[in-house]
C-alpha cells in the first residue's frame, strides 16, 4: 500500500459483511461491503467522508461493529464520524472537512 493510501476495516462475525475505510487519491470513503455474494460481492452502503489530503494517519483509524453487529462505526482519533445500519441506509454523524 502507498504511504498516502489508509485502509482498515472490520468483518462481521457471521463473515458475510465488513464494515471498510478507506482513502486514496485525495479521496476517503466508508462503506458496507457484503462479503457473502461469492463472485458477486459488492458494496451494499457508502458514506463519502472527505476529499482532500486527510490529517490523520492509519494509528487514528477504527472500524468497529456495534454489539449486536446491526451497524458498523467508523471511528478517526476517538469519535464515531459515520455509521452503516445493516440492512438500512448510511448514517452520516459528521463529515470531515476538505483540506486545502
Amino acid at each position: 500500500m502507498e504511504p498516502d493510501e489508509l485502509f482498515e476495516s472490520e468483518l462481521r462475525s457471521a463473515g458475510d459483511l465488513a464494515g471498510v475505510f478507506e482513502s486514496e487519491n485525495d479521496v476517503a470513503y466508508f462503506y458496507l461491503y457484503d462479503m457473502a455474494g461469492g463472485t458477486d460481492r459488492r458494496i451494499r452502503d457508502a458514506i463519502r467522508i472527505l476529499t482532500g489530503a486527510p490529517d490523520f494517519d492509519q494509528g487514528d483509524i477504527s472500524v468497529r461493529w456495534d454489539d449486536g453487529e446491526t451497524m458498523v462505526g467508523l471511528f478517526i482519533r476517538g469519535p464515531a464520524l459515520g455509521g452503516i445500519r445493516h440492512p438500512r441506509r448510511s448514517e452520516i454523524r459528521r463529515r470531515l472537512p476538505a483540506n486545502g
